[in-house]
């Protein structure tokens, strides 16, 4: 798999809305790590590679006892149950319970292990046609939060429909798995502990910006907000092309410049005569 494809993730939108799933940081990103490798023309899942040095250097993981790390979070995910909430034909509600990977496989000094999904999993990653979601890698990588990686997904998936987002804040609650916990019980602390760290995490480190959070409290009690957000080039490759375009702009040509950068949305003046 060339590199481009090795970025991006593509899941079904049924997924991103009705999974339901409690992880850690690690996991959630070994798990997203994997998808990425996951080609979605492909009939069923393979055993998928993953090279240690590789993972370390994306996911920001310590080299020392990386193999270690990883090895205990895949075992943990295969036994990690969690579920998908669907209706069958008939209507009626349905739960299917699943662990995240079917197999771990390690052969000593290869440097790379290797896992396979849950055969359940298909209609949600492989051969999809419509109705999905697709995100660059290196933008949930550089989050530091699994409230911040959920938020992202969640709102990627509604950027095709319309720049905002409304959530019952029970809904919320249960969408990102937070009725259980007492911390989040009240508003003010899925405000300070969810809202604004994911708000701040987001803006910074993807291609998304969230611009406000309009509370809906009709008798002074929140029982909803509405997230307003928009696409943005991501800072980091805001100030990455500023220091490009000023390295060429000393020797190269106005059509070089143009030829190394996506003229939309940045707007170059025209040269001087």
């Amino acid at each position: 798999m060339n590199e481009k494809q090795d970025s991006i993730i593509k899941k079904a939108n049924y997924f991103i809305k009705n999974a339901r799933y409690e992880l850690s940081l690690t996991q959630q990103k070994l798990i997203l790590f994997v998808m990425a490798k996951v080609k979605t023309e492909d009939p069923e899942f393979l055993e998928y590679k993953i090279p240690i040095l590789e993972m370390v250097k994306a996911t920001g993981l310590s080299p020392e006892g990386a193999y270690t790390r990883i090895e205990k979070e895949a075992i943990a995910l295969m036994k990690k149950v969690w579920t998908i909430e669907a209706y069958n034909e008939a209507g009626a509600e349905t739960r299917t319970s699943l662990a995240w990977f079917a197999s771990f496989y390690h052969e000593k000094g290869a440097g790379e292990v290797r896992v396979s999904f849950a055969p359940r999993l298909k209609p949600y990653l492989l051969q999809m046609k419509k109705c999905f979601t697709t995100y660059k890698l290196e933008y949930v990588l550089a989050l530091r939060s699994t409230h911040s990686v959920r938020l992202y997904e969640y709102l990627k998936m509604k950027e095709g429909f319309r720049h905002e987002v409304y959530f019952d804040l029970e809904e919320f609650k249960e969408i990102f798995q937070l009725a259980n916990l007492p911390c989040y019980r009240q508003y003010g602390n899925i405000k300070s502990l969810f809202l604004l760290p994911s708000k701040k995490e987001i803006t910074a480190n993807t291609d998304l910006e969230i611009v406000r959070i309009k509370e809906n409290k009709p008798s002074h009690r929140v029982v909803g907000f509405t997230i307003f957000f928009k696409e943005q080039i991501p800072p980091k490759e805001k100030e990455i092309r500023a220091e490009t375009l000023k390295s060429l702009a000393s020797s190269a040509t106005y059509d070089e410049i143009l030829a190394n950068f996506d003229p939309d949305p940045i707007i170059f003046p025209e040269p001087q005569k």
